[in-house]
């Protein structure tokens, strides 16, 4: 879930504080029903932890923590409409006098139709919470401590950058070599040779393809070059636009497979072209859509493919496949403590050593499950205590969740504190591989009320931070200053944990195609390119406009009309984010006012005229 409940009770509960005293309760004519609430909140706040586990195995408690959330949204909105009339209040105040009240809860409270309405809303909540109080001793459910609101101390090492310390072992460099030799070796069997990498998810075909990529020898054999990431359902407009690699808006217009490939055979005619297909899952991708468009090429040219299904490759008829093999257990256990100490500190771990091989060996030699667990290990003492709980964590053999992100995966999160565990799930919004820039994804976070300020610090500042320790637990991979990306692996367990919560559109029909209980907050629509008979945005529009609970709406490379625009800012009352990004919108429209409880609006390159 994307607002993970215990960090959620526990903000709310703290929000309820500035409300609870008498006169607040006489103004909105609710005497007692504030500190019902509080109370109510706290005894619930202590069993959140394990339902939260079970509910992965458990539908009933699953049913039950659906319930819950969808009443800490309807309770978010309405504190955030107190704030918002204070804020109000506080403006008139200040314009008009020199003293400021202390209290401007009280200033707006004492409106009579404002206190009538949050009165009556505040009785609302009550009664829901009294009812969804009751649901929960069916389950038999263990108190436990909220978490608190720190950052966990990163005393263990520095976050590092991406390259050699993912590195392990001598055989990657000669891997790195033979490869390169092969590509740029002079073969008369066609112009576009197809070249392979294969092997399980997470073992390591990306890291081993991006040093291929980077190699000075291909840098200077291949005139160009150009990485697109495929993913499983990939999107032929999009990663046609990938490898045209032009302006975004020069090619926003285009939305056809027809009016792209003509532009990409142009741009390529005659170049020596080095292309890297990474994370394929069809062979349609090379046979019905670039073979013929990469004719053009000169000759020399050269794919490469990373896939985990060896079949694909005879597919694309491959002149090499490359497997890539499971770690040693030797090297599992180097690749774990570069990820948990520094370099030339190993020795300070040594002493766990017979610990860490029994959690490598968990890992069955996959990279990504070591750095995982390496993440968890470096947030906790050097101690035999604390490694032992981590080897010891039920998480390892929770059952109920997709095969390929049990185990380590699963633990790295299950380890998260609840403030980091809803923007890590927040992250599943964006599409596979998307690069993701600090800058964003934290006023995304803050914008969302997933962040508050403590202490000297500003809520930026936490956000950051909350970011590097993303990093530095391996969750987010660094992949240039201030931008990461999501494994795929990792991706898929953030969007399990959503569930239907967000969703990525990029065909019409993937609106609103879940026939399950969960309501929609957030959606990511891009580069939509199906026609249907009012085209593509005005069928997504007809369809969000429907869920009114959207907290965040994120549209881009898509156009949007003004009228279409103002039916969504008349609907979707509940935004909190709105990024138009790349929409080629000319201008807002006034009903933007409406949305009262956005905090973020994007409209980078989007074609804003100022009037």
């Amino acid at each position: 879930m994307a607002m993970i409940l215990d960090a959620f009770v526990y903000k709310f509960a703290q929000l309820l504080v500035e409300l609870a005293n008498e006169e607040v309760d006489m103004l909105l004519g609710v005497p007692g029903e504030i500190k019902k609430l509080q109370n109510k909140l706290r005894k619930i706040s202590k069993v959140l932890a394990d339902a939260e586990r079970k509910r992965i195995n458990d539908e009933a408690i699953d049913d039950w923590l659906k319930e819950l959330k969808d009443f800490m949204y309807d309770a978010d909105d309405i504190l955030d409409l107190c704030r918002i009339e204070a804020d109000k209040c506080s403006e008139v105040s200040s314009s008009t006098s020199s003293v400021c009240s202390p209290f401007p809860l009280l200033s707006c409270f004492r409106k009579p139709l404002l206190s009538h309405e949050i009165g009556s809303k505040i009785r609302e909540l009550n009664l829901k919470l009294e009812q969804i109080s009751r649901g929960r001793s069916e389950f038999n459910l263990q108190n436990s401590s909220p978490d608190k609101q720190k950052v966990t101390s990163q005393n263990s090492r520095k976050t590092s950058p991406v390259g050699e310390i993912d590195i392990v072992g001598s055989e990657i460099e000669e891997h790195t070599q033979s490869l390169v030799d092969l590509l740029i070796k002079d073969d008369t069997r066609g112009n576009n040779l197809v070249f392979a990498i294969v092997g399980a998810g997470g073992i390591g075909k990306t890291t081993l393809a991006k040093r291929i990529y980077n190699d000075q020898r291909i840098q200077e054999e291949f005139s160009k070059k150009r990485w697109v990431c495929v993913s499983q359902e990939f999107d032929e407009v999009k990663l046609l636009k990938d490898i045209l690699d032009g302006d975004k808006n020069d090619c926003a217009g285009d939305q056809s497979k027809s009016s792209l490939e003509p532009k990409v055979e142009t741009s390529l005619w005659g170049k020596k072209l080095f292309l890297v297909l990474d994370d394929v899952w069809t062979a349609k991708v090379w046979c019905d859509l670039l073979c013929n468009t990469l004719k053009s090429c000169a000759a020399g040219s050269r794919i490469l493919v990373t896939t985990r299904n060896e079949q694909i490759t005879k597919q694309m008829r491959a002149v090499n496949t490359h497997q890539v093999h499971k770690l040693s257990l030797k090297d599992s256990w180097l690749l774990l403590c570069k990820k948990v100490v520094l370099i030339g500190e190993e020795g300070e771990i040594q002493h766990l050593k017979d610990i860490g091989m029994e959690m490598v060996k968990k890992c069955d030699g996959l990279p990504l499950a070591i750095k995982a667990v390496a993440g968890v290990l470096c947030t906790k003492e050097r101690t035999r205590r604390a490694w032992s709980g981590v080897l010891e964590s039920t998480a390892w053999s929770t059952s109920g969740l997709p095969e390929e992100v049990k185990g380590a995966l699963y633990l790295s999160y299950e380890d998260l504190p609840s403030y980091l565990k809803q923007c890590f799930i927040y992250c599943s919004l964006f599409p596979e591989n998307h690069q993701i820039w600090m800058d964003t994804i934290t006023k995304l976070w803050i914008a969302e009320g997933f962040v508050k300020a403590e202490g000297s610090s500003t809520m930026e500042e936490i956000a950051e931070d909350y970011y590097k320790e993303l990093i530095m637990r391996n969750l987010l991979q660094p992949h240039a200053p201030y931008i990461c990306q999501m494994h795929d692996l990792l991706q898929s367990l953030a969007r399990y944990l959503a569930r239907d919560e967000s969703s990525v559109v990029c065909k019409v029909d993937e609106v609103g195609s879940s026939n399950g209980p969960m309501k929609l907050r957030r959606v990511f629509v891009s580069n939509v390119h199906e026609v249907g008979t009012s085209g593509p945005t005005t069928a997504i529009t007809d369809v969000l406009v429907k869920k009114d609970t959207l907290r965040t709406l994120m549209w881009n490379m898509m156009p949007m009309s003004e009228t279409q625009m103002d039916v969504i800012f008349h609907k979707l009352s509940r935004l909190r984010v709105l990024d138009m990004s790349h929409s080629r919108i000319r201008s807002l429209p006034d009903s933007l006012g409406n949305l009262i409880h956005l905090r973020d609006v994007s409209t980078f390159l989007a074609f804003l005229t100022v009037s």
